[in-house]
């Protein structure tokens, strides 16, 4: 078991994790005000997935819900004030 961090606030979750060992999941930022989706990799650490995406493309990833052995991510968030699914794929 390993402590990967969170995002600034008391709570923190992971949902999934893929054979490379990139786990997925979501944190509470600092405060405790919102809820995050987060990518951890051994060599980038924790990362807010908001922070991976184009910043005004108007999505608010809240979790990560799991994560292809080939770096696919599915998870849930808001966009326009609505909640619904999404899907990242890796570059």
């Amino acid at each position: 078991m390993k402590d990967i961090g969170n995002l600034g606030g008391s709570v923190s979750t992971a949902t999934a994790i893929n054979k490379a060992g990139r786990v997925v999941g979501f944190s509470n930022t600092p405060g405790d005000a919102d809820s995050h989706a987060f990518l951890w990799t051994a060599t980038g650490g924790l990362q807010d997935l908001n922070k991976l995406i184009p910043l005004h493309s108007g999505w608010d990833l809240q979790v990560a819900e799991a994560i292809s052995d080939n770096g696919k991510i599915v998870g849930a968030g808001t966009i326009k004030g609505a909640t619904h699914a999404f899907l990242l794929l890796p570059k």
